[in-house]
């Protein structure tokens, strides 16, 4: 295969359909995957056609293949890892990065020739092989910017984050951010031209107050009519605060003591018996339920009285705004993302992170005042519907791959970024 056989700009063009190669870091469920499946199924298929690589079979794959998208399974090596194995292993991981790089380039470099691609798209930073191979066919890129690095005590970049910026800026046609603080972090100003921000879209078919259910299916979790039933999704992680929030249940109980906490996701097996011994430890073991993993929580969102997350660091906060779409009040930290969904006291509650007192504070000054309850559930739903919807993620990431396909080209990139600190001026929380 060599590069000069590809279909010219011409031949491009002549096509009524544009077409694009996304590339998923993972195939199962989590949400920047659940953000990609949403944008495939929703994208408009008389104006583009959608590719798909990931490395390896899953559920992602699985749906995609349904919408009748072709999925292509090829080796991609992040280059930002679990922060465990950064820290002990550092140089080793990223001697193994290197290693086979060009071969897993060159793979998608050959799926980009095979479906004459016109636009490649990257669904995450952790990996480079998709920036890479649309340099190296000379086709525009797009990186869809997910994650935060700096900070995240779950993954840890290889490189100190303002490389990070550099690389992804000088790989890119366009930059795309989940939220204005994660524009920060990139050093990106959307204010200005430097990025784009698209706010992940909420199918609010999907997540609805019609998944309210009598009898309510979740009412086996509560000891009498009085239990209130706190739902706290997503992966069990130590960045998604899960040990403030048991302290916060803690001290909630001495105040209201018929709350049974439902946790949801999976994590490192480490993790989870470290949070079972701490809730253990606490006298919480009737009133913290472990789940596990759900393939679907539309039903839990919508039948618990509260959803409560605790996070350290959110770029967005999914599960947040789902809440607020499936008509549920939401309690949440002030971790980034969340501040951007959530003005407090309007749409619900925002509390300082690492803060177990002011955690267990609003949960009991919401879950006590059942006019406070409905007040933030009926702001939630108007806030999600007006400013998070799938369509108006959708439209955005379309205009975005319709411009680089048009006529942008790899040179075609925004104004280098400013320093960290300077990057975006301070938002306001409904910004």
């Amino acid at each position: 295969m060599h590069p000069q056989f590809v279909p010219t700009a011409q031949d491009r063009d002549s096509r009524t359909a544009r077409h694009v190669l996304f590339i998923s870091h993972d195939s199962n469920l989590h949400g920047a995957q659940t953000c990609l499946a949403e944008l495939l199924r929703a994208i408009d298929r008389k104006r583009f056609r959608p590719f798909l690589i990931s490395p390896a079979e899953g559920p992602l794959n699985d749906l995609v293949r349904r919408l009748g998208i072709p999925v292509a399974v090829r080796r991609l090596k992040p280059w930002a890892i679990p922060r465990l194995a950064a820290n002990s292993h550092r140089a080793a991981i990223l001697a193994s990065v290197l290693s086979g790089l060009r071969d897993r380039v060159w793979a998608i470099a050959k799926q980009i020739e095979m479906h004459d691609i016109d636009v490649v798209y990257t669904n995450t930073v952790t990996i480079l092989e998709g920036a890479l191979a649309a340099r190296l066919m000379k086709r525009p890129h797009v990186w869809y910017l997910h994650e935060v690095l700096r900070g995240n005590k779950e993954i840890r970049g290889m490189l100190p984050q303002w490389i990070v910026n550099r690389v992804v800026r000088s790989l890119s046609t366009e930059l795309i951010v989940n939220s204005r603080f994660n524009a920060r972090i990139y050093g990106l100003d959307t204010n200005h031209g430097k990025g784009v921000l698209a706010y992940p879209g909420i199918d609010t078919d999907k997540f609805s107050p019609m998944h309210k259910s009598v009898p309510n299916p979740l009412d086996v979790y509560r000891d009498d009519k009085d239990t209130k039933l706190v739902g706290v999704l997503g992966a069990l992680q130590p960045r998604k605060g899960h040990g403030n929030l048991i302290e916060a249940a803690y001290i909630l109980q001495r105040k209201l003591p018929n709350v049974r906490y439902l946790l949801t996701g999976v994590g490192y097996p480490e993790y989870l018996e470290r949070l079972r011994k701490h809730v253990s430890a606490r006298g919480l073991s009737d009133q913290v339920v472990f789940l596990g993993w759900l393939d679907d929580h539309r039903s839990l969102l919508a039948n618990v009285d509260l959803l409560v997350s605790a996070a350290q660091q959110e770029s967005f906060g999914l599960t947040v705004a789902e809440a607020m779409a499936s008509g549920t009040p939401v309690v949440a930290t002030a971790s980034g993302g969340p501040q951007e969904i959530i003005v407090d006291g309007v749409h619900g509650r925002l509390v300082p992170v690492d803060n177990p007192g002011a955690l267990a504070d609003a949960m009991f000054s919401t879950l006590s005042n059942s006019d406070a309850m409905r007040s933030f559930a009926e702001a939630g739903f108007e806030r999600v519907h007006s400013a998070f919807s799938l369509k108006s993620h959708v439209s955005a990431i379309e205009r975005v791959l319709d411009r680089v396909a048009n006529g942008a080209t790899v040179d075609s990139r925004p104004s280098a970024p400013t320093r960290d600190h300077d990057a975006c001026p301070n938002f306001p929380p409904n910004a």
